[in-house]
């Protein structure tokens, strides 16, 4: 799909038809939707009921569908608005030229500038985290349109708008993934839903079958390689089907083929994000060969519930490790203690709690143990309201890492300087954005923050992009119309320091899961497994043989020399260490060599 539009007129041009059509009767516009919509609301999407939205505002209607969806308001034939779907599933990048903006899902398909000037923030923050940031690339003129937000044409400009949350509507986050599941598994065949074994999957699990919900189930068993997780995942999904008595899918994944799989356009379907999505693309391709038209996951529920990654240790026994190391002999000093062995991790869970969340924000206090806690974890980072939301939105959990490896070992002091500058500035905009009461509540903060940046690109875009390229739609249960806006209301207290997502563990402990779940994080492999720093650099074997790393390293590294911000030397060092780096570089690197920069 590509669309031209004249900044100057709004006259536009599409290569497609729109999907559906709304002509809106209380202001002249008209609303069209491109791509395939799953959900109006709660309900199953049908034409029937979109073409009896006659006077909804184009700004209400974007949060209430799900699906990947791209929308556009005309009126008398000129583009007044756009917008992708609210909850991150639809890919749309945007270059503006001149007088012209270009649209399009397929980014070598947009004119170019030759030698485009790079965005180093947005680079920076790719090679720490393996994505960009809300809505950027490697390049300045080249954006990714954001969930969450509305692009305005106004006076030859475009202007960017935010969305607001919808309201919840139900009581509880388990009614809402019920009223979700009955409506995508209501006609036709049952979704695919992918089985993990973790927390997230045995919730959706348990509630399907609780409500006599027709769904199928797929997981992927890695053949090549013996590794653990994949082991205690499947071991996991073995005993959800035991008790549920489920009839799996088991799909052969093996690691050597995994790009050919992707059909050779791993790189073109995610250009400035470095997901492997080895399982994932095993998944689609199963699901499209069998007739499903879409293909579920539980994904990102770790970020949007309480920014922590689901453990299931005791307060008796975080004291424990806590005494044991406070008395562990040695010159380290606390604070080094707790990092070395992660409890730090524990007590930063405490300022995710929505009480100190919302003291931070309205008031911008601090109690001296608040200080005196942040300042023993985060020597380097001075505690302000910016940064103490940085740690949440940057990264899945509650570890304020925000400068990220890469800047913190291969930048100068002049990357270092820009880096953290910039950041600080982005984390403003989102402050604003609440002090001027668009988001009311911290916890809207923070959800939006994750939809416009850490949802776009870890782990769903990868899942989005598999479906995409097989045809098929992927659904993301916990990101959707009905059931995201139920975490806005979701009060986060003191048990969720130690079980992260505690209120669905206690649902999961309730269906009797979670005795299950236990039993399999004690079990050890008597097989030699290979670590994921292993499986990184068999990944990274491929693919240099695919598409030539050295090479791509080779650009990389020419650009951030006369960048002036990175030692070279550093980034050597630093490659040499960590394998990620090493691949994302080279993910760069690649970026620079497709655009046509010189080498």
């Amino acid at each position: 799909m590509k669309i031209s539009i004249n900044k100057t007129t709004g006259k536009w041009d599409a290569d497609v038809k729109p999907s559906y059509i709304i002509d809106v009767t209380n202001n002249d516009s008209t609303l069209l939707l491109y791509g395939k919509p799953l959900l109006l609301d709660s309900s199953a999407f049908s034409p029937e009921k979109f073409s009896k939205l006659r006077n909804i505002k184009f700004t209400d209607l974007i949060p209430r569908l799900t699906g990947d969806c791209f929308f556009l308001e005309t009126k008398n034939g000129e583009i007044i608005n756009f917008a992708v779907d609210f909850y991150g599933h639809c890919r749309m990048y945007m270059n503006e030229i001149s007088k012209d903006i270009f649209i399009s899902n397929d980014l070598y398909s947009l004119p170019q500038q030759t030698d485009p000037d790079l965005d180093w923030f947005q680079i920076f923050y790719f090679l720490n985290w393996d994505h960009t940031w809300c809505g950027g690339t490697f390049y300045k003129k080249i954006h990714l349109l954001t969930p969450t937000k509305v692009y305005k044409l106004i006076n030859n400009e475009v202007i960017e708008g935010y969305l607001k949350m919808p309201k919840p509507r139900y009581k509880n986050i388990k009614d809402a993934i019920t009223e979700v599941l009955f409506a995508l598994s209501g006609e036709g065949k049952a979704p695919l839903m992918m089985l993990s074994g973790g927390l997230d999957s045995m919730h959706i699990a348990s509630i399907a079958k609780n409500n006599e919900v027709n769904l199928h189930y797929v997981t992927g068993e890695i053949k090549d390689l013996v590794l653990d997780d994949n082991l205690k995942d499947q071991s996991g999904v073995q005993k959800i089907a035991e008790l549920y008595n489920l009839d799996i899918n088991y799909i052969e994944v093996k690691i050597k083929d995994f790009y050919d799989k992707w059909q050779g356009k791993l790189d073109d379907l995610l250009p400035f994000e470095y997901k492997d999505g080895r399982l994932w693309i095993y998944m689609a391709s199963y699901a499209q060969e069998n007739g499903y038209e879409i293909l579920m996951s539980g994904q990102n529920a770790d970020a949007i519930y309480n920014y922590s990654y689901t453990n299931d240790t005791s307060i008796k026994e975080v004291f424990k490790m806590l005494i044991k190391s406070y008395f562990k002999p040695g010159k380290m000093t606390f604070s080094e203690r707790l990092q070395k062995t992660g409890l730090n991790e524990y007590i930063m869970r405490l300022f995710s709690t929505d009480k100190i969340l919302q003291k931070v924000l309205d008031h911008n206090h601090y109690s001296k143990f608040f200080k005196l806690i942040w300042k023993s974890i985060n020597k380097d980072l001075p505690l302000t309201r910016e940064n103490y939301i940085a740690h949440y939105a940057v990264k899945g959990n509650g570890y304020p890492k925000t400068i990220g490896l890469f800047v913190s070992e291969a930048a100068n002091e002049n990357g270092k300087k820009f880096y953290t500058e910039k950041l600080t500035s982005e984390f403003e905009k989102l402050i604003a954005l609440y002090d001027k009461k668009t988001y009311k509540t911290g916890r809207e903060l923070l959800l939006m923050s994750k939809l416009s940046g850490y949802c776009q690109g870890e782990d769903q875009r990868a899942i989005t992009e598999a479906c995409r390229l097989n045809g098929i739609s992927s659904f993301q249960i916990y990101t959707s119309a009905p059931v995201l806006p139920q975490y806005n209301n979701l009060r986060l207290g003191i048990k969720d320091i130690f079980r992260p997502k505690y209120k669905t563990y206690r649902e999961v402990n309730e269906n009797g899961l979670m005795q299950e779940r236990k039993s399999i994080n004690k079990e050890t492999n008597s097989k030699n497994t290979v670590n994921a720093s292993q499986v990184w650099q068999i990944i990274y074997n491929i693919l240099d043989h695919k598409l030539d790393f050295t090479e791509c390293i080779i650009y990389a590294t020419k650009a951030m020399d006369e960048s002036g911000m990175v030692d070279i030397e550093e980034l050597n060092s630093v490659m040499e260490k960590d394998i990620g780096i090493k691949m994302r570089v080279a993910w760069f690197g690649l970026s620079l060599k497709k655009m046509g920069n010189t080498c």
